[in-house]
């Protein structure tokens, strides 16, 4: 029997990976299991990859005001101190992403990153159609039943969703 279309001898041109700083190591390309598997692909295949992470929401006013009275003098102070933290956490996201493409090209392999808010799963497949990616690369924290259920899982959503071939990588 002979598979048409085998994703195992698909050349891929575009491959996006989702990486996320718990479960992918801050510092080192070598924690990163998905990563990892992403630019030994697209270093077979010549390919330029696009390293993607999603946060479910970046630190907002209303977070950091949440169960505080603001009213009155100490409300201005209170708003610049929030609009400082929002900028910092930004900023430390930027430069973790920063240091992952810039790893990435060390190893020879074309690419650039993105962060988005929201919910990890669309983002992702969503992110893949306007880019025309033809890989996504995820990893799976082996998550199962009931916290499964409860908490759903990327890597399923983007194996349900996702227009183009998907690789599912066991942290």
């Amino acid at each position: 029997m002979q598979i048409q279309n085998d994703p195992l001898k698909k050349n891929y041109h575009k491959i996006l990976v989702g990486v996320e700083p718990e479960a992918e190591g801050k510092d080192k390309l070598d924690d990163s299991k998905a990563l990892s598997q992403a630019i030994a692909l697209a270093k077979k295949d010549n390919s330029s990859l696009f390293i993607f992470h999603s946060v479910d929401s970046l630190l907002t006013r209303e977070d950091v005001l949440d169960g505080i009275n603001v009213a009155g003098l100490y409300a201005g102070e209170a708003l610049t101190l929030c609009d400082q933290m929002l900028k910092e956490k930004t900023e430390e996201l930027k430069t973790w992403l920063s240091s992952l493409k810039e790893a990435v090209i060390e190893e020879g392999v074309k690419a650039d990153y993105e962060y988005a808010v929201g919910d990890p799963g669309q983002l992702i497949c969503q992110l893949a159609k306007e880019h025309g990616v033809d890989l996504i690369v995820v990893g799976r924290r082996g998550r199962r039943g009931m916290s499964e259920i409860l908490l759903g899982s990327v890597s399923n959503y983007v194996v349900h969703h996702a227009p183009c071939h998907v690789l599912v990588v066991q942290h």
